[in-house]
């Protein structure tokens, strides 16, 4: 197994609203893990084979994941760190209650002992020192970042909140010293990009953070780089899900190799990661994704 690699175990599970359970992990395998720091922070979760209590974890060589021999490879999928106490060694994953996927199930089904493993977290979420204020959008899937940046809030720091949840049985309670006007709201992703346009920012030293489905994120992305023009360390977008996502993949895969070809130009112009991304973005406008 990779050195960077947990084998975590379930301790206990509940319900934090009717459509999101928690789960928390511990066990002598997440000995040593540790936070990356900001409240976005995500790690990939390898899930278990179908019958199977623990997953196959990999081994690095030369770069790579190599899996043992005869293993069935895990599924993986990117989550968020809701809680990390290393005292009492133990992580809180937060998971949206939905039909279908790997991940949902799972967790609806988890009991002590069952395994999962984690790789290290790492996060995107980074104010600026001189913040004046901070605007924060997300969905139900953003939650657990949005409440880890709510209680983590500095004592004097003021940040606009706006959370789109299915109805009012999904809203959650945070505890911060900071400033935290939080609007919940019940008219789909789409609504954050409404706000984003029309929120009055005070003055030019703010931070905007938003999180939610892909296509949604890269329009708010678009208005603030590029109708707002903020500089990079602004703004962070993040599209956690896909609207449709099995049918935009089977589009996608008809022009990946276009797409993948005009970002590595880009990288070998020298672009940074922002003018990448632009690339990136371009390309599925122009293939009508």
């Amino acid at each position: 197994m990779s050195d960077d690699l947990f084998l975590a175990e379930v301790l206990r599970t509940a319900h934090v609203t009717p459509k999101m359970i928690r789960v928390t992990l511990g066990g002598d395998g997440l000995r040593g893990y540790r936070s990356s720091g900001p409240p976005d922070e995500y790690f990939k979760m390898f899930f278990p084979a179908p019958g199977e209590e623990t997953p196959a974890l990999p081994a690095t060589v030369d770069g790579r994941w190599v899996y043992p021999e005869g293993a069935a490879e895990p599924e993986i999928r990117n989550y968020t760190v809701r809680r990390f106490d290393p005292a009492a060694n133990e992580l809180d994953v937060d998971f949206v209650v939905h039909e279908g996927g790997v991940a949902a199930p799972w967790a609806l089904a988890a009991r002590p002992g069952l395994r999962v493993g984690l790789s290290l977290p790492h996060g995107l979420y980074r104010p600026p020192a001189d913040t004046t204020w901070r605007l924060i959008l997300g969905d139900a899937t953003a939650l657990p970042a949005i409440g880890r940046a709510v209680e983590e809030l500095p004592e004097d720091a003021r940040a606009h909140v706006y959370i789109t949840v299915e109805g009012p049985e999904e809203r959650q309670t945070f505890t911060t010293e900071g400033h935290a006007d939080i609007t919940w709201l019940y008219d789909g992703c789409e609504k954050l990009l409404d706000i984003a346009e029309s929120f009055p920012r005070p003055d030019d030293k703010g931070y905007i953070w938003a999180a939610g489905e892909a296509g949604v994120m890269r329009e708010i992305r678009r208005h603030l780089r590029h109708t707002l023009g903020l500089p990079t360390e602004r703004y962070c977008t993040f599209g956690y899900w896909r609207e449709s996502a099995e049918e935009w993949q089977r589009r996608f895969q008809l022009v990946a190799d276009q797409v993948r070809a005009r970002v590595a130009l880009a990288r070998r112009q020298g672009k940074d990661a922002e003018e990448c991304q632009d690339e990136f973005d371009d390309a599925l406008t122009a293939a009508g994704l």
